[in-house]
Parts: C-alpha cells; structure tokens; sequence
C-alpha cells in the first residue's frame, strides 16, 4: 500500500497537482494519508465575473484549457471580441478584426484565434491555454456601427483533482442545496463527462451515457440531503477527464463545481518505474 500511494503521489506531482487543488486518493475522502505540502488538501478555486447587470450566460472552463467563444450573425464589416476582468470596470480588447487583419489585444497574443468556417459572418473564437485571470464577461460585437453580436461569462476553475486505480471503484464528490422537502419525481440532476452526459436524472428516470451502463450510480435516498456524489465501478482509462454535476431545472452547479478524475495504470507504472531503476 505504501509504495502504491508514493507512485500515487509522484503522479500527482507530474500532472502539477498544486496546493490549490482538492485531491483524493482512489477515491477515498477522510483515508490517513500524509500528504506533502506539494498536494494537501485545500478550497477548490473559482473566478466569477460578479456582473450582475449582465445578461451573459455561464461558460465553465478549467484552469490551462482552451475554450471557444461563439459569435454567429456578426457584420461584415470590422468587429472586435471585447473582455471585462473581475472586479474591473474598463473593457479590454481580446482580438479585433479589420480590414482582412487580425490584431490581439495586450495579454492574449499567442493565446487567442478565429474559428475558421465557411459562414463569413461567424467571428467564433478559440482562447487557450486559459489564465486564471481570464474569468470575465466577453462580449463580441461590430465597431460600426455599435452592436453587440454574442456575450458570454467566463468562469475559470481549477478542479477537484480524484485519483482511481485502474479497474477499482471511485466517488466524485458533489454535494447540492436541494429542497428538504422535495418529492422524488421533482428530483433532477445529472453528471457530465467532458459536457457530455454520463448519468441524468429526471421524472423519476435515469438514463445512462454510451459506455456507462451498470457501471455509474447516485444513491437516490442521499440525494435529497444533498449528496449527488457519483460512484463509478471497474475504472477504464476512458473515464478519466472533467466531470461536472448541476442540479435542479435551472441547472445549478454543484460543489465541487469541476472534478478531474485520474485513472492510473500502477501496475504499467511499477513496471516503467523498476525499469529505470534497473539502470543504476
């Protein structure tokens, strides 16, 4: 076990799991482990754009990611994607088009370009890798005359790190402030795999995404205390990446609001690991 969790740990330390960042380890919460300063356990951390005049929706994105910024039906002529940083009132520009050139504004070279299509009036973007100050309301708009096309609210996460085995099974913790005295056919929720659905709940059924049958459950009697905490059994490769639960029809996030599940081969690992050591 001792030399399972120090494999573990290095791991941990060669994907840069920070002091900022929630781990468990094979999904277990509470196990006495000592953990180096390197990866104990600490608050998840989330940037909000705390504009509450804004009508923008909600785009979650994970810390050293890329996202793209959809902006269809936009003029012909020039037009400018345009960001506003928490806490700060002045716009700043994120990448302007004009006059067939295409001009990053300060702090987004390299980082930012237009989504090639066939629509001449699609001025989408692709932002990555993303900074933690990248958290803000966007706004695509034409500079003549002065219309705004597309806004969005960037929500920059640095997720819940949860490392499995491979083959063993795991919890992803999400806990949710769900009515006490809800029934149980208004009960709705579901989990995201890379946004895509893994387990939803709705009108008392549950449906399941490709390659999660019988292998994903939420306990429906802990669920209106709040516990959505989803269990994956026999842990593929495939299901490591970004999960994500919401709850409720208007689609709350719950907490944490972005989990990131590790699934390490340790035996491959062993194996590699004695291999170079074999060479001193």
């Amino acid at each position: 076990m001792r030399s399972i969790i120090s494999i573990a740990l290095c791991l941990m330390i060669g994907l840069g799991v920070s002091s900022a960042q929630n781990v468990v380890l094979n999904g277990v919460v509470g196990e006495s482990v000592a953990f180096p300063d390197a990866v104990k356990k600490s608050g998840t951390l989330t940037h909000k754009a705390p504009f509450s005049s804004s009508s923008a929706r909600t785009r979650p994105v994970s810390l050293g990611q890329s996202v793209t910024l959809l902006c269809e039906g936009a003029a012909n002529g020039p037009t400018e994607w345009r960001f506003k940083q928490q806490q700060h009132d002045q716009w700043q520009s994120v990448v302007a088009l004009q006059d067939g050139g295409v001009s990053p504004g300060p702090g987004f070279e390299e980082r930012v370009k237009f989504v090639r299509t066939e629509n001449p009036r699609n001025c989408s973007i692709t932002l990555g890798p993303v900074e933690f100050t990248d958290g803000g309301v966007y706004e695509c708009k034409a500079l003549h005359p002065d219309r705004i096309f597309s806004d969005v609210r960037l929500e920059v996460l640095d997720p819940f790190q949860v490392f499995v085995e491979l083959g063993q099974s795991v919890s992803l913790p999400c806990r949710g402030n769900i009515n006490k005295q809800i029934r149980s056919d208004e009960l709705h929720f579901r989990w995201q795999k890379d946004r895509q659905d893994v387990y939803k709940h709705q009108n008392s059924k549950t449906t399941y995404g490709p390659g999660f049958e019988n292998r994903v459950s939420v306990s429906l009697d802990r669920a209106p205390h709040g516990d959505l905490s989803l269990t994956i059994k026999e842990a593929r490769l495939s299901d490591q990446g970004e999960y994500q639960c919401v709850y409720n029809i208007q689609k709350e996030n719950g907490q944490p609001p972005l989990v990131h599940l590790n699934v390490t081969d340790l035996q491959k690992l062993e194996h590699k690991l004695s291999g170079e050591a074999s060479c001193f």
